[in-house]
């Protein structure tokens, strides 16, 4: 059963103070939840019905050249609208390319597959799992195809945290990564961990340092609603399935 972990960081103050979980139900299209703040277009962090999970990490440090694209936080709300898994997601992707440098975790709940996409300069690439677990960074952890840009660790430091802590990796776990002080930066405004499986995410957010706070659990979805056709794609029954939200979730689960 996937994990999906999260944070968001920035210094602007009213970000902090003002987040806001959109659940949308697009005509023609595929149920999504977006945590999100007032004014930004788009989606920056989200998960839709089909099981499909993303957010995105600015690539720090790196100038690109003016050119007319699809914004990333536009491209990413084509991809939960419209994508059912992560093949649908990556295409997209590479056929926009999206104007923006940043490093997206896309995840796969129902397959419990991750990859990480990296656009920069219209360049995407594409790193896999190795293992049961994948992270993304601010730093380029790929081969973009760019004179003077070199990968760095794909691992640093979440994963590392990650495997010092050892499996098997459930909530708990998960928040102790996030507040690990080699992870968790000073201007850490959002902290979640979605589990599309048990349709529920926990969420710590309206403070500096929020994956030291309290993690409150919202539902995803209504559970009486139907899926929509297209999500139902990915796979066969409802999804997400019907289950107890306070049940216990460890990385061993059938």
């Amino acid at each position: 059963m996937g994990l999906h972990e999260r944070r968001a960081q920035s210094s602007a103050g009213p970000l902090c103070r003002n987040h806001l979980i959109l659940n949308v139900e697009p005509e023609g299209g595929i149920a999504y939840v977006a945590l999100t703040w007032p004014g930004l277009i788009g989606v920056l962090t989200g998960t839709n019905r089909a099981g499909i999970t993303a957010g995105y990490n600015e690539l720090v440090g790196l100038r690109q050249d003016v050119r007319v694209a699809e914004p990333v936080f536009l491209a990413l709300h084509r991809v939960l609208m419209t994508c059912a898994t992560i093949e649908e997601a990556m295409d997209l992707l590479r056929k926009a390319p999206p104007l923006g440098n940043g490093s997206i975790l896309i995840s796969d709940a129902r397959r419990k597959k991750a990859v990480v996409v990296e656009v920069f300069d219209g360049h995407v690439a594409v790193r896999e799992a190795e293992g049961e677990m994948i992270g993304n960074a601010n730093h380029v952890t790929t081969d973009l195809g760019i004179e003077g840009i070199e990968a760095g660790s794909p691992t640093w430091p979440a994963c590392t945290v990650a495997r010092y802590l050892g499996p098997p990796l459930d909530t708990d776990k998960l928040q102790q990564v996030m507040s690990d002080e080699l992870v968790m930066l000073p201007i850490n405004i959002l902290s979640v961990i979605f589990v599309p499986a048990q349709n529920r995410m926990l969420l710590s957010r309206g403070r500096l340092r929020a994956a030291e706070g309290e993690f409150r659990e919202y539902e995803l979805f209504p559970q009486a609603a139907e899926a929509p056709e297209r999500a139902g794609r990915a796979g066969t029954g409802r999804w997400p399935p019907t289950v107890s939200p306070h049940s216990d979730l460890k990385e061993s689960d059938p």
